[in-house]
């Protein structure tokens, strides 16, 4: 497999736009950007339209299956998916290290560095349709590497600019996942380090979805006062009262 973009290699710099228009990329494979990888800079554009289709494109020990995407984010950039299909594609990690990150964006892998402005709507996935797309990492179909990625999913309404087909309640919330880091501090973190930090896109836009990180009980029945001490970390849970039913209670006996 080639290094980066599998169908197409692109450097889009100095107000130069590179259109695709109906073009279909189909079992391609890199190590990074299974069909495609940009890197878009210093005024560039990428638009994808008329009904292009990325189909069974792998990245085989790296990121964005289908799409890999570097953005200066403080930049003049414009990267705009208008009416594309990305279906059945898969990024692998590579599991003889865990540094840089590899394994994230089934369909698309985007990143970089600088501070995004939602408001400029220059970054726009409307257009978006993905199916069966996969990951071993995370972002089955999407994972964004961006300091205001929760700026960006509630800029709009619902995600808008995000989700393209996704649907809040229906599709699978490891769909779309991202971090707020920029990429070089992405770069440096292990695994379980990505997991506790990452987040479904669709929280940042939709109230109503807790996630539940880790559990912890201590039993200490010298504290009549309170012998369970329970320690619950997520992301999107509100402060209250905890309840629990104790099914069955048995006493320990030692041998």
């Amino acid at each position: 497999a080639l290094n980066s973009g599998g169908g197409l290699y692109n450097y889009i710099v100095s107000n130069q736009t590179l259109e695709l228009s109906n073009v279909t990329f189909d079992n391609c494979s890199a190590v990074n950007g299974g069909a495609i990888y940009s890197n878009i800079n210093a005024g560039g554009k990428l638009i994808i339209e008329n009904s292009c289709k990325l189909s069974q494109c792998k990245a085989t020990l790296g990121n964005g299956g289908g799409i890999f995407v570097y953005i200066n984010f403080a930049s003049q950039f414009e990267f705009e998916i208008i009416d594309t299909i990305i279906e059945y594609c898969e990024a692998k990690s590579d599991t003889s290290y865990d540094i840089p990150p590899t394994g994230y964006g089934g369909g698309i892998f985007l990143f970089g560095p600088g501070d995004y402005d939602p408001s400029s709507q220059r970054l726009d996935l409307k257009g978006m349709k993905i199916y069966n797309n996969s990951a071993s990492s995370g972002g089955q179909s999407l994972y964004v590497v961006m300091t205001k990625v929760e700026e960006w999913c509630k800029y709009g309404g619902e995600g808008e600019y995000v989700k393209g087909n996704y649907s809040d309640g229906i599709s699978n919330k490891n769909e779309l996942q991202g971090i707020a880091k920029d990429q070089s501090s992405f770069n440096t973190l292990y695994p379980q380090e990505i997991q506790a930090q990452q987040n479904h896109l669709q929280y940042f836009w939709t109230s109503q979805i807790a996630s539940l990180i880790s559990v912890g009980v201590i039993l200490n029945v010298s504290n009549t006062d309170a012998p369970l001490q329970f320690s619950i970390k997520g992301r999107g849970m509100i402060q209250d009262k905890l309840c629990v039913k104790l099914i069955e209670i048995e006493s320990k006996t030692s041998v």
